[in-house]
């Protein structure tokens, strides 16, 4: 339902742990709405998984729209590659 990315920067100090516990606040905080709304809707049948990956060897930002791009998460607005923003956001419009 949502795709993101922590650490693609080198030397960031956000770490996975803090990434997560920031999107689980969303649930009672409505500051992102399609993610507060994904975690008050489907709650209880949300899985979290993530893959490590070396922000040295991987260009994690391309991945990132890779993955959005061939599932087309419905919590994703702007992490598409720019051929498919149109159709994302005319799609999300219905």
């Amino acid at each position: 339902m949502y795709i993101g990315i922590t650490g693609h920067k080198l030397g960031s100090k956000r770490s996975l742990k803090m990434r997560f516990t920031e999107y689980l606040s969303e649930e009672r905080k409505e500051k992102r709405p399609l993610v507060h709304t994904m975690l008050n809707r489907w709650k209880g049948h949300i899985d979290f998984h993530y893959a490590e990956l070396s922000p040295e060897k991987h260009d994690l930002k391309e991945i990132e729209k890779k993955l959005c791009g061939s599932l087309i998460p419905p919590c994703n607005q702007n992490d598409f590659e720019a051929e498919l923003k149109p159709i994302v956001k005319a799609a999300w419009q219905l």
